[in-house]
């Protein structure tokens, strides 16, 4: 059975503080970047757990990366994924949402860093990211 596993944000690299990475876990908030690029969001596991999926809604942005650690901390980032957001140059607002999933084969972590590499505009919206998972241990190896 796959579930959501429990996480939280511990860190990012964006100090807006009416917009802090720990929105886009809440629902009718969101994060804006402080400007220049790149900027991270750090998710924790709750329990060691294999990443299934990624479903992000945003604005403006164009390139990402993603980086797992296997660690009981957020160091020793290992590189997994990087993507590239193309069609979203509109200056309409409402042509600059992007909605987008990212599906894996089960990549195992305790922490998820996402790191926005760059953006369409100085600035970029992240009004939530939705992470599928499924718990594979109750404690690291």
């Amino acid at each position: 059975m796959v579930m959501t596993s429990a996480v939280s944000v511990v860190g990012g690299t964006s100090l807006y503080t009416d917009y802090p990475p720990a929105h886009v876990l809440v629902p009718g908030r969101f994060f804006c970047s402080a400007g220049d690029f790149p900027q991270e969001i750090v998710f924790k596991f709750h329990k060691v757990s294999n990443i299934l999926s990624l479903h992000i809604k945003s604005s403006y942005l164009q390139e990402l990366s993603l980086h797992r650690s296997v660690k009981d901390g957020p160091y020793d980032w290992e590189p997994f994924k990087s993507l590239v957001i193309t069609g979203t140059r509109s200056t309409n607002v409402g042509q600059a949402f992007q909605e987008f999933e990212i599906e894996f084969q089960a990549v195992t972590m305790t922490y998820l860093k996402v790191v926005i590499e760059k953006g369409f505009r100085d600035f970029v919206a992240v009004y939530s990211v939705d992470i599928q998972s499924k718990e594979i241990a109750s404690t690291l190896p």
